[in-house]
């Protein structure tokens, strides 16, 4: 079993899905942005689910719409992960 979300990032479209509808039931349209998403693929994840499940509830709590931009979620100054190959990237990101 993976410790850190780093070690899971081919499953994170799947947990901010499942975070995003535990975190707002009653709003079952909330998604991330392109940019938002590739964003928190490019994220260095240095810790669990529970620090993706903060920074989405912050984002949750400031966004204007349904759909969470990079700017409503408090990503910090981490470094990024090196980037993904483009067949990947895009596969993670839809």
């Amino acid at each position: 079993m993976p410790n850190t979300l780093r070690q899971r990032i081919e499953d994170l479209g799947l947990i901010v899905a499942s975070l995003l509808r535990r975190i707002e039931p009653d709003r079952p349209g909330r998604h991330l942005s392109r940019g938002a998403g590739r964003a928190l693929l490019l994220h260095p994840w240095p810790y669990h689910v529970r620090e993706l499940q903060q920074i989405l509830q912050a984002g949750v709590a400031v966004a204007r719409s349904d759909e969470l931009r990079l700017e409503d979620l408090p990503l910090g100054a981490a470094e990024p992960r090196p980037e993904l190959p483009q067949g990947e990237r895009e596969r993670l990101v839809e």
